[in-house]
């Protein structure tokens, strides 16, 4: 020891008074943590929260800086943050879907429709079903054509109809050029919300689908969010089961290919005013005016994102009739976007084509072979839905009228 120095009790005398003389809200305790920039006290360490309720998976971290001390949790003393939450809090929540919802923009739901009246009401019903707020909107858009009735005449200008409001859901009227993307269009112009969400009429949307779109909010400059589309049984018949066992509206067959990605409208939302800024649909296209659309937002800035927790159901073709149509009519809508987009949709050689009949045919003789018949079929079914896609390609895709 230092001459001259306090010896360690004379040091107590000494700073013990100091002590006791600091007002109570500055004297430390054992173990309490360094002060935070700013001044707050830093609360003690502890682990990272769990997944949030209302977030995607691969997006559930807590953003860096966040609080870690989820609400409702005691401090010390027994005062619970947050208001008063009982044991049961969480059983509450989740039973109340309003307490699960994110704060988000507006939304317009558009969804064309040609189809019967049993069918119409079946799309009501399954829109009815969405959890919605009060600035959203359901709109169908009878695309049909309008038969000479005094309840329906002739065909009607874009956005222009017989409107009627059943169960929340408009019907809106727009038979003026008989297309998807015409229909769609004619909706949103009718529309006021901030983003437009695009299914298909033979789709099932998810209740929480609305939400699930901005969990978590997208960026400024992101145009598109790509929903997840899921093929289920309608009818029981081998064409329905081969489009569940083949999985042909997956989103991941758009948003992982070769050239650009896009998003299918079966199952999609776009900004107004990036759909507004690059005039929206091509609306004489019968096909590939999805890509179309995402291909000129691509061009103009905007950016795509993915939405796996935005779910839709699709009811895939009961007839091998009806997905060879459909099918013939993407390839029509393939050959239509290679001409505008060179390269995105080129058709492939003679070669590439025999090399896949061959194999193709080789499949359903194995899976015979074995006794599987229905693997034989599915493959045959591969065989005819190629060929009808490489002749689509010399069918016309525009529809003036």
């Amino acid at each position: 020891m230092r001459a001259g120095a306090p010896g360690p009790r004379a040091a107590r005398e000494l700073l013990l008074p100091a002590l006791l003389s600091l007002p109570a809200k500055r004297r430390l305790r054992p173990g309490a943590g360094r002060r935070a920039r700013g001044g707050g006290r830093r609360s003690p360490r502890r682990p990272a929260r769990g997944p949030s309720l209302s977030a995607p998976g691969w997006a559930q971290r807590a953003p860096l800086g966040s609080p870690r001390r989820p609400a409702g949790r005691r401090r010390r003393g027994g005062r619970r943050r947050g208001g008063s939450r009982g044991p049961g809090a969480r059983k509450r929540a989740l039973a109340d879907p309003a307490a699960l919802a994110v704060a988000r923009p507006s939304v317009s739901v558009v969804v064309p429709f040609v189809g019967g009246e049993a069918e119409l009401a079946g799309v009501r019903r399954a829109l009815s079903r969405l959890r919605r707020g009060p600035a959203d909107e359901l709109i169908v858009v009878d695309n049909r054509r309008a038969p000479a009735t005094p309840r329906r005449v002739g065909a009607l200008a874009p956005g222009a109809g017989a409107n009627a409001h059943e169960g929340g859901v408009r019907i809106l009227r727009a038979s003026g050029v008989r297309t998807p993307a015409y229909a769609r269009n004619a909706g949103a112009r009718a529309s006021i919300g901030e983003w437009l969400v695009f299914v298909d009429a033979d789709t099932d949307p998810d209740p929480g689908l609305l939400d699930a779109y901005f969990a978590p909010t997208p960026d400024e400059m992101v145009g598109v969010l790509a929903g997840a589309v899921s093929d289920a049984v309608g009818a029981d018949t081998v064409a329905s089961r081969y489009g569940v066992q083949r999985g042909g509206m997956d989103q991941a067959v758009t948003m992982e290919r070769r050239g650009t990605p896009y998003a299918q409208t079966s199952n999609c939302a776009v900004r107004r005013r990036a759909f507004e800024q690059i005039g929206g649909f091509m609306a004489e296209a019968r096909a590939g005016e999805d890509a179309d659309l995402c291909f000129r937002l691509a061009r103009a800035g905007w950016t795509l994102e993915s939405r796996p927790e935005a779910r839709v159901c699709h009811r895939a073709r009961a007839t091998v009739r009806a997905l060879v149509v459909q099918l013939a009519r993407h390839g029509s809508g393939a050959a239509w976007l290679e001409r505008r987009y060179p390269g995105e949709f080129t058709a492939p050689g003679t070669g590439v084509l025999m090399r896949r009949a061959v194999a193709d045919v080789r499949a359903a003789a194995r899976a015979l072979a074995r006794g599987d018949r229905e693997e034989a079929a599915f493959a045959m079914i591969d065989l005819a839905g190629a060929v009808a896609f490489e002749g689509g390609r010399r069918l016309p895709n525009l529809r003036r009228h």
